[in-house]
């Protein structure tokens, strides 16, 4: 009998595919965390390390790199003000601002924000939604979606209350 495709897998991902697959499916919601599928040993901030080194930031802005994946919190939001890193690399605030826009290009999408606004619209730049009703929900009226004032969105946004939903069914 030849092996099958998922038995060279690592435990953990071995025990998705198997209980997906009892299930009949696979679900995208049934999809491991990030946590899951990086290598064993391997945790968030040496994720971000080994994307610093293979990136194709020079060498002084590696360290600017490191410096922000060094200020980041729990949840993977930057905790440290523009001002603040750029003190610490004795640099200019225009040069994190260069490297933050590499950084939010790293895998997991929204990395490095300063909070969720900026989270959620860096990764709807990523689906390419950047420009679009989801953004301008975010960009402009999170204060009324975290309170789910969507007749006032729409009427704001100068579109159906139907169409508000949609938006809000994407950002979920």
């Amino acid at each position: 009998e030849s092996p099958k495709p998922w038995e060279d897998l690592p435990e953990h991902l071995a025990d998705y595919r198997s209980a997906a697959a009892a299930r009949g499916n696979v679900d995208l919601d049934d999809r491991p965390s990030l946590e899951q599928t990086v290598s064993k040993g391997e945790n968030l901030v040496e994720h971000l390390i080994e994307q610093v080194r293979l990136s194709d930031l020079q060498e002084t802005e590696q360290e600017i790199a490191l410096h922000v994946v060094g200020n980041l919190n729990k949840d993977g939001y930057l905790c440290s003000t523009y001002e603040e890193i750029a003190s610490g690399c004795a640099c200019a605030v225009s040069d994190v601002e260069k490297v933050m826009g590499t950084i939010r290009y790293f895998d997991p999408p929204g990395i490095g924000a300063r909070d969720l606004k900026e989270c959620l619209l860096i990764q709807l730049e990523h689906l390419g939604l950047g420009d679009g009703l989801q953004a301008r929900i975010i960009g402009n009226h999170i204060d009324k979606l975290e309170k789910r004032k969507y007749d006032q969105i729409a009427k704001l946004e100068q579109v159906a209350v139907e169409e508000v939903y949609k938006a809000v069914v994407a950002i979920q």
